[in-house]
């Protein structure tokens, strides 16, 4: 690996301790820099409001057809619909999010919409989704671990050099 390259890690989270929500649903999110040597916590950024609003129900709404969070009618289905609408109706918030993170080499998150994963994706950020909240310093080990051993090609595609830019591979030596 090219000495000064570094991954640009941006996570999202409502706890600033844990990988512990989604893309959409994040309050904020936590940037850092990871090298072989270690990982450096560079900023945090608040978002001002979510990118959807799970569906309503009232405690103990057991009618027949009650949508719960999570369970059918958009709860737990593809959201790139509502994604969409939200877009058009609020000032594209999810466009505003995506712009946050350009610069960043990946961002890891609990859950990612098609359609952010596609923006993500023309500004050069490469989206990780997990199934299961993790400690954001349990992610920056294992991202450290896989830089000291030999980096996946998707990893090495990602690398960023000391002023920002992307290190091609066949610069990289290994």
């Amino acid at each position: 690996m090219q000495a000064g390259s570094h991954l640009r890690v941006a996570l999202t989270t409502n706890s600033l301790v844990h990988v512990d929500a989604g893309f959409a649903d994040a309050r904020q999110v936590v940037f850092y820099n990871v090298t072989r040597e270690g990982a450096t916590f560079v900023d945090v950024m608040p978002f001002g409001g979510a990118l959807r609003k799970l569906p309503e129900t009232k405690p103990g709404d057991t009618k027949p057809g009650a949508v719960k969070p999570g369970f059918g009618k958009n709860g737990g289905a593809c959201m790139m619909a509502e994604d969409l609408a939200s877009d058009a109706a609020s000032g594209d918030l999810l466009s505003s999010r995506v712009q946050v993170l350009a610069g960043c080499s990946i961002l890891i998150t609990r859950g990612l919409s098609d359609l952010a994963a596609v923006r993500l994706q023309d500004v050069d950020v490469f989206p990780v989704k997990t199934e299961r909240s993790h400690e954001i310093d349990s992610v920056l080990d294992r991202l450290q671990l896989m830089l000291n051993g030999r980096p996946a090609l998707w990893l090495r595609r990602v690398l960023r050099d000391a002023h920002g830019r992307l290190v091609p591979l066949e610069e990289q030596g290994l």
